[in-house]
C-alpha cells in the first residue's frame, strides 16, 4: 500500500447535518467529528471499514464485555448536544458546543484545530501539512505541540509523570531490559494521554 496523506480539497460531505461530521476524503478516507458531551469532541480520521470494525473498552459500572462496545456506540452519551454550524464552506467547516469549537481545515491537506468558545484560545491545533499519513501497517498524526504544554498518561511507562518535551513510540510488546529513565513503553498498547496547556 501506498503512502497517504489526508486532503482536504474534494471533500464531501455523507452526513445529512454538519453534526454529526462525516465527509468522504480522497483515496477512501473519511473524517468524523462527534460532541459527545460540550466539551467531549470524538474525531476519526481513516478508512471507512476501519471504524466500523473498532472497539472501545468501556464499562458503565460492571465488567467490561469481552468484545467492547462498537467505536460508534454512544449510548452512553444518550443527551444530544446543541451543536451550531459558524461556518460551512468548500474549505472550512467550523462547529461549536457551548465550550468547545472545532474547526475543520481543508484547504489543502485536512487538519484540525480547537478553540474556547468564551475566550477564543486555541488549545489544539494540528500541523498544517502531513497532519494524518497512512501507510500499510500504520497510522501518523502530528499536532502542534507548545514549550508550556503538559503531557500526562501513557499506561505502563518509566520515568517521570509529566511526559512533556520527549518523544515515544507506542508499541505493544515487552521491552525487556529497558532503561527506567529513558525507554518507553514497557507493556502499553492503548495510552490515554492528557494534554493539559498552562
Amino acid at each position: 500500500m501506498r503512502r497517504i496523506v489526508a486532503q482536504g480539497p474534494g471533500a464531501t460531505l455523507l452526513s445529512p447535518s454538519a453534526h454529526p461530521l462525516h465527509l468522504a476524503l480522497a483515496d477512501s478516507l473519511h473524517l468524523r467529528v462527534r460532541f459527545l458531551t460540550p466539551s467531549i469532541v470524538r474525531v476519526f480520521v481513516g478508512a471507512h471499514d476501519a471504524e466500523a470494525t473498532s472497539h472501545v473498552c468501556v464499562a458503565d459500572g460492571g465488567d467490561v464485555p469481552w468484545q467492547g462496545r462498537p467505536l460508534e456506540d454512544h449510548s452512553r452519551f444518550p443527551d444530544a448536544v446543541a451543536v451550531a454550524v459558524k461556518e460551512h464552506t468548500a474549505l472550512r467547516i467550523v462547529l461549536a458546543s457551548s465550550i468547545v469549537q472545532v474547526t475543520v481545515h481543508l484547504e489543502t491537506h485536512l487538519r484540525l484545530s480547537m478553540a474556547r468558545v468564551d475566550t477564543g484560545d486555541v488549545f489544539y491545533e494540528d500541523v498544517a501539512h502531513g497532519a494524518y499519513v497512512f501507510d500499510a501497517c500504520k497510522a501518523r498524526h502530528v499536532c502542534i505541540r507548545h514549550a508550556d504544554e503538559e503531557f500526562y498518561g501513557l499506561g505502563e511507562a518509566s520515568g517521570p509523570l509529566n511526559r512533556a518535551r520527549r518523544r515515544y513510540r507506542i508499541d505493544a510488546k515487552d521491552a525487556m531490559g529497558y532503561d527506567a529513565d529513558s525507554t518507553d513503553p514497557l507493556c502499553a498498547s492503548q495510552p490515554h494521554p492528557r494534554r493539559n496547556a498552562r
